[in-house]
């Protein structure tokens, strides 16, 4: 005699509390967003923070939101809107409202994606967050070497007797060559300190600085400047590339030195 085998099926009551909980958690399921993945931006997290929380919290001058409205660095907000005023000078086509109407919509229309590199949120209003962007974007005076090259400048080495002596003629430039070796961060660095501390002095070391900076991006840049001989390295080109690109870091310039080459 053939016997079937029954399943029951039985219906569990959940309790009121367990469905109020699991209600919750599909609620915030739904709001979840991946942005978080393209996070690059962070604040310190409090572990490490209190082991000398100065260290991490600017002194003079904010960049981004996380900082904005901070009362003591107050006085520098009005310098930034200085510089880029004086950046927005610079422009001839466009003049200078019509290109600060265009870096505005430019900023709006990345605004969310900007807002999504900061791993924490924060409370600032769409209108002030776009208005903190254009002040607190660093500017590059040059393109890199190799986008120089794609469009058509060329790249020689100069005379040995200043190597401060930059010429840009006729789709040119000319470099004097400079040795780079162990020592020499250390010497562009202390002759950039000089030129911080006294006001009498042209900022022309940390032009210098930051004139290789915008050109050497990688060590592609690098390696292009070593086969002209313009520059003469002990080291690898990738550690070339690292030292300007921090050479001038916290530094201020009353004038660049080499301003007439990017107009």
């Amino acid at each position: 005699m053939a016997k079937t085998d029954e399943i029951a099926h039985v219906s569990i009551e959940m309790p009121e509390s367990n469905r109020m909980v699991t209600s919750s958690i599909k609620e915030k399921l739904c709001h979840v967003s991946p942005s978080f993945l393209k996070s690059s931006i962070f604040r310190v997290p409090q572990k490490l923070r209190q082991r000398n929380e100065n260290v991490y919290d600017p002194n003079i001058v904010s960049i981004g939101p996380f900082h904005n409205g901070t009362k003591t660095l107050a006085p520098m907000e009005k310098m930034k809107m200085w510089y880029l005023g004086s950046l927005l000078q610079r422009f001839t086509v466009p003049p200078p409202e019509e290109a600060l109407e265009h870096i505005v919509e430019s900023i709006r229309s990345l605004q969310r994606s900007a807002r999504e590199c900061y791993a924490d949120p924060f409370n600032l209003e769409d209108e002030t967050f776009i208005e903190i962007r254009p002040e607190n974007t660093r500017l590059e005076l040059f393109p890199p070497v190799t986008g120089l090259l794609q469009s058509g400048v060329k790249f020689k080495k100069g005379t040995p007797d200043d190597i401060l002596n930059i010429k840009f003629r006729k789709g040119e430039i000319e470099i004097p060559p400079i040795k780079i070796q162990g020592n020499s961060e250390s010497l562009f660095q202390n002759l950039i300190a000089y030129e911080q501390c006294d006001r009498h002095c042209m900022d022309q070391f940390t032009s210098y600085g930051v004139f290789l900076d915008c050109l050497i991006n990688s060590s592609k840049d690098a390696d292009v400047l070593c086969d002209e001989e313009i520059v003469v390295q002990a080291l690898s080109t990738e550690d070339i590339s690292l030292l300007f690109n921090r050479l001038y870091n916290d530094t201020l310039i009353s004038e660049f030195y080499y301003g007439g080459i990017g107009s």
